[in-house]
């Protein structure tokens, strides 16, 4: 996959040779709609003889004009590129998303993917709207489409569990502790990726040594609780318990995310590990002592492996 980047997409110089079919949207976590969506676009510019082009930004639209909230992601810049690579798409225009695009029309838009980028049939989601015209619709992208030569064609939108999937529903989920509901709408496992750092050790004092990693920012962390994982860790991958929060028993006073790779065996300090999460067992509690906590674990650990190997 080819990639543009750029905080001025007047400034990006396009290099297709070809038509080209594109689609546009911020695909936070890269969900099943999003798959659907992109899967599509892949199918119908072979058959048109296109090129496909997906156009994302690099950072959240409401930054801009939200900036007092923290939105977190779910999925970081890498991630989101590393995804809609595995989908076959030809090339994928990563723009910052910038208080002079955000003034910029969708008729505008549409006439930059036209004459820049040779776009010829634009993709676009059910519910999606872009440009500052925000109360443009469907039928205005199609009448501007018509004006500077682009076929503009909406999809359906996609179900999973009785709820139309999107972003925001599944941040919800995670935010409640609900992965089962969040990993059927994302279509695989919500994960968050780290590097060992050092710790306290008192889950080793505890007999329950934890790896504590240090994750980027700016990915969503689900409810703090405790939680069954899957852990890859130099290319292989284990079972684990995951804490999320900050652990009231030994007085924490910030948000950290350790976990306990089950019979692991080995020195991981400073590799990078990829969480993978399957389910919520309980909510984090402040007990009344540390071996009232290793109990509490050592029943943790016995549900963890239930849920993972059954």
């Amino acid at each position: 996959m080819n990639l543009f980047y750029g905080d001025d997409i007047h400034l990006i110089k396009g290099d297709m040779k070809n038509s080209v079919a594109a689609t546009i949207g911020f695909f936070d976590g890269l969900h099943i709609g999003h798959r659907y969506l992109i899967e599509r676009l892949v199918s119908i510019s072979k058959d048109h003889g296109y090129e496909s082009m997906v156009v994302t930004f690099s950072n959240h639209p409401r930054m801009i004009f939200y900036p007092e909230n923290d939105i977190k992601l779910l999925s970081t810049g890498e991630e989101k590129r590393n995804m809609i690579a595995d989908y076959g798409v030809d090339y994928c225009l990563m723009l910052k998303f910038t208080q002079k695009l955000a003034l910029m029309t969708s008729e505008q838009f549409i006439k930059i993917l036209a004459e820049k980028f040779h776009v010829k049939l634009l993709l676009v989601g059910y519910d999606h709207h872009f440009g500052s015209d925000v109360n443009s619709e469907y039928d205005d992208y199609k009448r501007y489409g018509l004006m500077y030569g682009v076929e503009v064609l909406r999809m359906k939108p996609v179900v999973e569990n009785g709820l139309t999937v999107s972003s925001s529903k599944i941040r919800k989920a995670l935010m409640a502790g609900d992965i089962v509901l969040a990993n059927s709408m994302l279509g695989y496992r919500y994960s968050v990726t780290g590097h060992v750092v050092k710790g306290n050790q008192i889950g080793r004092s505890i007999g329950f040594p934890t790896a504590n990693l240090y994750v980027d920012s700016e990915k969503l962390p689900p409810k703090s609780g405790v939680y069954a994982v899957w852990a890859e860790v130099c290319g292989s991958v284990y079972p684990g318990m995951m804490n999320i929060g900050s652990r009231p028993t030994v007085g924490g006073d910030k948000v950290t995310f350790e976990v306990n790779i089950i019979d692991y065996q080995g020195d991981i300090y400073g590799e990078s590990i990829c969480i993978s999460f399957v389910a919520f067992i309980r909510d984090e509690i402040k007990f009344g002592s540390l071996d009232f906590l290793r109990q509490q674990i050592a029943k943790d650990k016995e549900q963890v492996i239930s849920i993972l190997f059954n």
